[in-house]
């Protein structure tokens, strides 16, 4: 004997294993970019530390030194990197892709002041 109501509970049920099976792989995604950002930002940050031991930043192409920029230039320069990309997803008029909403928020927490 068939069930309606046991046949359209387990296509329900299938679907809702599929929606949760995407949101697993979405979070593993997302885990997996936030972990290779922090990396990069590790390594950024070990090496930008050593070179302001040595007095020196190196910035643009490579082999190009230029002195410590002052906290406030770096900032803004920053500030204005992040509203380009943003302005950038706005113009494409399509969704902000992950990296450039992760680095605009990451931008604003850096650029927050401290008291």
């Amino acid at each position: 004997m068939c069930y309606p109501e046991l046949i359209s509970v387990q296509r329900l049920f299938g679907k809702a294993k599929e929606y949760a099976d995407d949101k697993v792989q979405l979070a593993i995604q997302t885990y997996e970019l936030v972990d290779k950002h922090i990396r990069r930002l590790d390594s950024d940050l070990a090496r930008f530390e050593s070179e302001i031991k040595n007095g020196t930043v190196n910035i643009g192409p490579a082999g190009s030194v230029a002195t410590l920029m002052s906290p406030r230039l770096a900032s803004a320069s920053a500030l204005a990197a992040a509203e380009a990309a943003e302005a950038a997803d706005k113009a494409n008029k399509s969704k902000p892709h992950l990296d450039s909403v992760l680095f605009v928020s990451l931008v604003n927490w850096v650029a927050k002041p401290r008291h």
